[in-house]
């Protein structure tokens, strides 16, 4: 009515995702939302971060409109903010589920187990 266009962002399985990724890591780009502080602690391997706060300088970090951004965080309300606000600036982007569904490869200081020796 007022120029005002609906955004839709589509949304994937974030493990169906990851597959995809795998299948295609050139064209497709996964995205943490979060803070670097949970990032460090634990995320999807391969995956690049740009916290939500500074999501409006998406363009900066990432120039290449030609690919496809998959956006998760640990709460999917985050990401689904993100993703929306990355199409509207003309990127293929979906919203990822949560992270907490995600059973595939992580990497991250909590994901590493760290062997103690046995006293005797």
């Amino acid at each position: 009515m007022f120029g005002l266009k609906k955004v839709v962002v589509p949304t994937l399985d974030i493990n169906e995702a990851y597959q995809q990724y795998l299948d295609d890591p050139d064209s497709i780009m996964i995205i943490n939302v979060d803070e670097l502080i949970d990032y460090d602690e634990r995320h999807i391997a391969d995956s690049e971060n740009l916290p939500f706060r500074i999501i409006k300088k998406f363009e900066d970090y990432f120039p290449d409109k030609t690919k496809k951004y998959y956006i998760y965080s640990i709460g999917a309300g985050k990401a689904y903010n993100s993703a929306k606000t990355i199409i509207k600036m003309g990127y293929d982007a979906y919203e990822l589920s949560s992270y907490i569904q995600f059973k595939g490869d992580e990497e991250g200081l909590s994901v590493k187990k760290k062997r103690r020796k046995k006293r005797r």
